[in-house]
């Protein structure tokens, strides 16, 4: 991803987030079908990972340190989700 967000990235605008989330998202719900095998199911914990994301951004202040967030956030969504299986 080219680094077009990451000088301020605690204070970033909705718009800097929705680009966050359009670049993100598809290859996340991907991610994490391997493991559910429900596209919804992934949309829906992507989601909330976002939601996670936009409410704890003010701790990032580097676009990798979102990537990392991001990926961990969702294997351990899917994690939970294997124990319940």
């Amino acid at each position: 991803m080219k680094s077009e967000y990451h000088t301020d990235i605690p204070n970033i605008d909705k718009n800097v987030f929705k680009r966050i989330f359009d670049h993100h998202f598809k290859v996340l719900c991907a991610f994490g079908y391997r493991y559910v095998q429900d596209t919804s199911v992934s949309e829906d914990m992507i989601q909330e990972v976002f939601i996670s994301l936009w409410e704890k951004r003010q701790n990032f202040n580097h676009e990798k340190a979102i990537k990392a967030f991001l990926y961990t956030s969702e294997a351990n969504k899917n994690g939970d989700l294997s124990v319940l299986a």
